[in-house]
């Protein structure tokens, strides 16, 4: 998001679309569809975007980052949720 930031529409339209793709990508791997997607409108649009479109989008992308990464961060604070999970956790625990 920082390089995305720094880069200009008027002379960096390859480098945005490629990092645009990158982060599409690296999103959805890490099952952040609404950056993916936020990703994705940046990869496909960017060449018809004004300056301050460019830079809600930017804005709009961070926030979503945010978003999901703070979900992350709960989840990983929850107890697992399948019989699996708590055999694995009481194990860890009487370990």
């Amino acid at each position: 998001m920082n390089l995305l930031r720094k880069l200009s529409l008027d002379r960096d339209l390859t480098g945005i679309g490629r990092e645009a793709h990158s982060l599409k990508s690296s999103a959805g791997t890490f099952g952040y569809r609404e950056l993916a997607s936020l990703a994705e409108e940046l990869e496909l649009g960017a060449r018809s975007l004004a300056d301050g479109e460019y830079r809600e989008l930017l804005d709009r992308m961070d926030a979503a980052y945010s978003s999901a990464r703070a979900q992350e961060l709960q989840a990983l604070k929850r107890p697992p949720r399948t019989a699996a999970g708590a055999t694995v956790l009481l194990r860890l625990q009487f370990s």
